[in-house]
């Protein structure tokens, strides 16, 4: 087993993502802080359709936020959280980017979330 969670979802992310997913700003915040986008952390799919997979994830790192306004586009919500969830609630100092996105299904193998 590797460092990466291996569900369907999580590995269709991975599969799926690419810096066009992100919008700009989004990606400027993550090259300025250091984050690789494409290894979110605590993805969870939300909602699937035959048309894609919606998430929700959380890009972590150590340091202070200093507002936490979110920023809405077509593709793509996000905003900095000083809480993070799952995991990364119990690391003092770890605060995330939190987002949610919907990405096609890219897996050759049927999407188990379908209804």
């Amino acid at each position: 087993m590797g460092d990466y969670c291996e569900c369907a979802g999580c590995r269709n992310y991975r599969a799926a993502w690419k810096p066009e997913c992100f919008e700009p700003t989004l990606l400027a915040a993550c090259d300025r802080i250091g984050i690789n986008p494409a290894k979110a952390f605590e993805t969870v799919e939300i909602n699937s359709k035959e048309s894609g997979v919606s998430y929700i994830g959380e890009l972590p790192f150590f340091g202070e936020v200093d507002e936490t306004r979110r920023v809405h586009t077509k593709s793509c919500q996000w905003s900095f959280t000083q809480v993070g969830s799952g995991a990364g609630a119990f690391a003092h100092g770890l605060v995330a980017i939190s987002f949610d996105l919907e990405l096609p299904w890219v897996l050759s193998e049927p999407n188990p979330y379908l209804p």
